[in-house]
């Protein structure tokens, strides 16, 4: 939704007015105390939006299965975990996807 909404209004401040309008809650991990490691929701603040927005990983960036593991077994019979690079598809390039207009997100 911080996404969707960002493209309509093409600004972070107007995602975290839309969220308070509409009473949403967006969530986050508790650091310390009794719920320590607990995902809470909250209030969506202008610095979360600009943290979603920088962050690849939530931009789906994140690249699963760059790496294979593969499991040998040598002439001695031990068991050796063995990681291979996997070659990526050509146009896969994260620098290229993230840096695209990042002038729209920098906080004044």
């Amino acid at each position: 939704m911080v996404f969707r909404l960002f493209r309509e209004t093409g600004s972070a401040y107007p995602v975290v007015h839309r969220f308070t309008e509409r009473g949403l809650r967006f969530p986050k991990r508790a650091y310390g105390g009794a719920w320590d490691g607990k995902i809470i929701w909250g209030r969506l603040s202008h610095s979360r939006v600009l943290g979603v927005l920088k962050n690849p990983s939530y931009a789906g960036m994140y690249v699963f299965g760059r790496y294979q593991y593969r499991r040998e077994i040598n002439l001695d019979g031990e068991v050796r975990k063995r990681m291979q690079a996997v070659a990526m598809p050509p146009g896969a390039s994260v620098c290229r996807s993230t840096t695209r207009d990042t002038s729209r997100w920098k906080s004044s």
